[in-house]
């Protein structure tokens, strides 16, 4: 993941806690139809953990990475129910931090904070945790106004444009693949800024003989 992009979070982690947290998860609908029943869920890049927390109340088995560790622990102190759940951890995976597999994983707004030439990686690595039919949803900006000539907004937070084909295709090689596409507001009523939401599933990679 950005390194820049991480400092910023880890520098302003009360702020983005007290903002992200106070608000209904935009995904939760999402959630609802994708995981009707108990579910084992990573969340990544998982932030003020406010779907975490969500899907824990609705009785899933939730767990989440983070890169920013003034972030993840801010949480952690504030929801104790998360100790244990939460860990260090950032895109792509080097090492699953649990010794398990998961049946859902979460990519809300977290894509586009890794540099083009690490989304490939990025995918596998997710992949490799999934077990077989197990659900994702991903998030990122359709729309993303006042970026400068390298794709940063005016904190310096990466936003690395990802075409719709090129996802596709890069889940598609990884055994994801895409179920549904939905274009969503921004929660926030920022003006210039809109989302793209992903829903897919994870089924065994067709090898042709």
């Amino acid at each position: 993941m950005d390194k820049q992009t991480i400092i910023y979070y880890s520098k302003n982690a009360y702020e983005y806690y007290k903002e992200t947290s106070s608000v209904t998860p935009p995904l939760k609908t999402f959630f609802d139809s994708l995981w009707t029943k108990p579910t084992k869920i990573l969340d990544i890049g998982a932030g003020a953990a406010r779907d975490m927390l969500y899907l824990l109340e609705r009785g899933h088995d939730v767990y989440g990475i983070e890169p920013s560790n003034a972030l993840r622990e801010f949480a952690i102190y504030k929801n104790p129910v998360l100790d244990g759940r939460y860990k260090s951890g950032q895109l792509p995976i080097e090492i699953n931090p649990f010794d398990f597999k998961f049946g859902g994983i979460i990519l809300s707004a977290v894509l586009m904070h890794i540099p083009q030439t690490e989304i490939d990686r990025t995918i596998k690595s997710v992949s490799k945790i999934m077990g077989l039919d197990a659900k994702i949803i991903i998030s990122i900006p359709s729309v993303r106004n006042g970026l400068d000539a390298k794709n940063r907004d005016e904190y310096g937070r990466l936003y690395t444009p990802i075409d719709e084909e090129f996802l596709s295709s890069t889940l598609n090689n990884n055994g994801i693949y895409i179920t549904k596409v939905t274009e969503s507001i921004d929660i926030f009523r920022r003006p210039g800024i809109s989302w793209k939401i992903f829903t897919g599933i994870r089924k065994e990679i067709l090898k042709l003989s």
